[in-house]
């Protein structure tokens, strides 16, 4: 079954953020000429966040750690850290990768969500 623009906890449709990110040889490009060097796990996060903008904390620990070895041994630590320097990084180019607690269920999700201009300033 197809779940894009379907909420993967509640089945509910949403809409996918604004277009204006994009990823290319591990730099993320904004529609404004911005851009940031990424490391490889941290574009393979924006990779899958760009065509599925919503997901949940397994869903992405396991398209991120999806090899034979399944990953390093704190791979759910380990993908905070590379989620945490990923927004530092996103947020100057206007967007920011979000744990929203999802009401239904209690299951936390990540989106990626274009920021206020306010937002980027700061």
């Amino acid at each position: 079954m197809d779940m894009d623009g379907v909420c993967p906890v509640c089945l509910n449709p949403w809409t996918p953020p604004p277009p204006g990110l994009r990823l290319e040889n591990n730099t993320a490009f904004s529609g404004s000429g911005g851009m940031a060097a990424l490391s490889a796990t941290q574009a393979k996060i924006v990779s899958v966040l760009i065509k599925r903008p919503m997901m949940t904390r397994e869903a992405l620990l396991n398209f991120v750690y999806s090899g034979s070895d399944g990953g390093p041994e704190y791979a759910d630590e380990c993908l905070s850290v590379h989620l945490n320097h990923l927004r530092k990084k996103l947020k100057p180019l206007g967007f920011s990768v979000d744990n929203i607690n999802h009401g239904m269920r209690g299951m936390a999700l990540y989106v990626l969500r274009r920021l206020p201009e306010l937002e980027t300033q700061a």
